[in-house]
């Protein structure tokens, strides 16, 4: 087994910028002329160090005094050089090679593009940067297949996996029926029954993701090594007893519901090994199982087929690129859960995250934005509008700008003259299928028309300053999430920075005549299994990045250009950067803001308690996810 290769810190520290992505398995440049960037009287120069698929490293130069662009100009860089070589990363450095910045702009379809930057500074460990870096290594094995999408996605870390979780979902129905069949005590064919089904799969299934990591006595095959042991058994030691009842149902109630005491630690480590003590509804005793009682059981024969289809796929906690497409994550849990129940007696349904993410945003950050506004209107105004109005059509979706430039057939275009007296007869066109250059999927002339029509309107009123409030990107249906997370990352008043991470976060007193600011609270009040929770903390989990990491780099400027003066500016910035942003590891930074999402930002209620407990486990599982056996 060859062993794993280490990225040579050596060369971040001595600023080797080729050679290290030459051990990376990136191809070195052709000789070429930098790039050379105009911004108002100074010139930057970026040379290409590596490039991979199209995708290439550029190392700027610092400018005649030696220094590194300051925040504001290192965004400016990055979008005029985007015109030239859209997928890239920049690598900036001083003269006095005590300080890199390392940034790129991770772009995932149907999410926001983040803009991001990670520090290092002579005498530290670059710890965070290697991790991000060894992303970006590649074998020969993977060049034949290799494309430009296959290395942004390294940059990007993009993961679809839709399609495979209704696969799942499709084989996953039949093993639920076949399941059902080996329940005994309850009524065959019964509401009961099928419940009942839900209730042990739901919670077979989290076992397998903690087991995935490593949390249930180390081994990853925990459960199934119990029930072949079970089986091993002779009838002498386990006479005619199932492996429900005598292993999993224990296991449940004791194992994982049972709190922990000196007096019992002992024997729940004897009897199930080292298991974790899960302090939710899930593995408490259900309401069908105190109705049923000891007629209770499952034949052994369940698990067995259960397990073997569960052992078909890869289960993972986090959102990994797919490569076999038999990955799947926590996400098939709340699908499950909201196809599994009686939708007609109970109400639930499964949302899509179209639809989620839709009414999240549009909620959410219109909130966030009227609460920064109240607190620092003349600062807020000055930066988001100018911003907006300069943006041209980069908050505009891609849908509405197809084929809005293209010139029309002329017999299309014949019907535009409105005072033309044959109006109708020249319009009859545009009841046929438009141009597929044009057109989005089944749409005709007139409603491409129609389309475009409105997007030149939205264009106008951009350009002409018109739109002046957040309510204004509902109304034209603008990308209000990249326009929220832009604004954050374009401002560098610290006053106003902070005012965003206080509305998000929340703030807790300095003084004593100080009390307690809340961050925003999101509640669903018929949550089921968390389809609109976890759509806003995908909403809200990258406007609290955007922050920290605009925060970071502002905070960082000051450091390296030595302002020492007026500390108390600094305080609070390097507290919440010393909890979050600075907090050792990536994945220690997104354990400490999911988590604060996660207690402080979100709320949920339903009528069904199954549906609140799958909805915390989910939560539960996303944190899992960040976390290692010891942590």
């Amino acid at each position: 087994m060859k062993p794993t290769p280490i990225i040579n810190q050596e060369h971040l520290r001595q600023f080797r910028f080729s050679q290290l992505f030459n051990e990376l398995g990136w191809d070195s440049p052709a000789q070429q002329q930098p790039f050379a960037i105009e911004l108002g009287e100074r010139d930057w120069q970026l040379e290409v160090v590596a490039h991979k698929r199209g995708v290439q490293i550029l190392h700027c130069r610092p400018d005649v005094a030696g220094s590194l662009p300051d925040y504001a100009t290192r965004q400016k860089i990055e979008r005029k050089l985007t015109a030239e070589v859209r997928e890239h990363l920049i690598v900036f450095t001083d003269a006095a090679k005590t300080a890199q910045i390392w940034q790129w702009v991770a772009r995932e379809q149907g999410k926001t593009a983040q803009y991001r930057e990670v520090h290092f500074r002579k005498g530290e460990t670059p710890e965070l940067l290697t991790q991000k870096l060894e992303r970006l290594r590649f074998t020969l094995d993977e060049e034949e297949l290799l494309t430009v999408l296959g290395v942004t996605r390294r940059l990007d870390d993009a993961a679809p996996r839709e399609k495979v979780t209704k696969k799942f979902y499709g084989e996953f129905e039949k093993q639920r029926k076949a399941f059902a069949e080996f329940i005994a005590g309850i009524p065959a064919t019964s509401e009961d029954q099928r419940w009942y089904t839900a209730v042990l799969i739901d919670r077979l299934m989290f076992l397998w993701f903690l087991q995935e990591k490593n949390f249930l006595d180390g081994k990853k095959d925990y459960l199934q090594t119990r029930l072949t042991q079970h089986q091993d058994k002779s009838p002498e030691e386990q006479p005619q007893i199932s492996f429900f009842k005598t292993f999993l149902a224990p296991l449940f109630f004791r194992g994982f519901a049972q709190e922990r005491t000196a007096a019992n630690r002992a024997a729940i480590a004897a009897e199930f090994g080292d298991v974790p003590y899960l302090n939710g509804g899930l593995f408490s005793r259900h309401e069908l199982e105190h109705r049923y009682g000891d007629a209770l059981d499952v034949a052994d024969a369940a698990f067995v087929k259960l397990f073997a289809f569960f052992d078909e796929w890869e289960w993972h906690l986090d959102e990994r690129p797919l490569k076999s497409g038999k990955e799947i994550n926590p996400d098939v849990l709340g699908y499950i859960f909201e196809k599994f129940v009686n939708q007609k007696q109970m109400g639930a349904y499964y949302t899509k995250e179209d639809i989620t993410d839709y009414i999240g945003k549009n909620t959410i950050i219109p909130c966030l934005l009227g609460k920064v506004r109240a607190e620092h209107p003349g600062a807020f105004d000055a930066l988001a509008w100018p911003l907006l109005q300069a943006s041209g059509d980069t908050y505009i979706y891609p849908a509405m700008l197809k084929g809005v430039d293209l010139a029309y057939p002329a017999e299309i275009a014949n019907g535009l003259d409105t005072e033309a007296p044959d109006l109708l007869a020249r319009r009859k066109p545009w009841n046929r299928r438009a141009d597929d250059a044009v057109s989005l999927p089944t749409e005709i002339w007139r409603e491409t028309i129609a389309r475009h029509q409105r997007t030149r309107e939205v264009r106008a009123k951009i350009a002409a300053g018109e739109l002046r409030d957040a309510g204004d990107l509902i109304t034209y249906n603008l990308n209000i999430r990249q326009f929220a997370q832009d604004l954050i990352e374009r401002c560098t008043d610290v006053a106003l920075l902070k005012s965003f991470w206080f509305a998000l976060a929340g703030r807790l007193p300095r003084k004593s005549n100080e009390k307690f600011r809340h961050g925003l609270s999101v509640l669903d009040p018929t949550c089921g299994s968390g389809a609109f929770l976890f759509a806003a903390l995908n909403i809200l989990k990258p406007l609290y990045d955007a922050t920290l990491r605009t925060l970071q780099a502002v905070r960082s400027d000051a450091l390296i250009a030595g302002e020492t003066s007026h500390p108390e500016k600094w305080a609070e910035v390097d507290e919440l950067l010393a909890r979050f942003a600075t907090a050792g590891t990536e994945r220690a930074q997104d354990y400490a803001v999911i988590k604060h999402i996660i207690v402080n930002n979100l709320y949920g209620v339903d009528i069904e308690q199954q549906a609140t407990e799958i909805a915390k486990l989910r939560l539960f599982l996303k944190l899992v996810a960040l976390l290692e056996p010891g942590d």
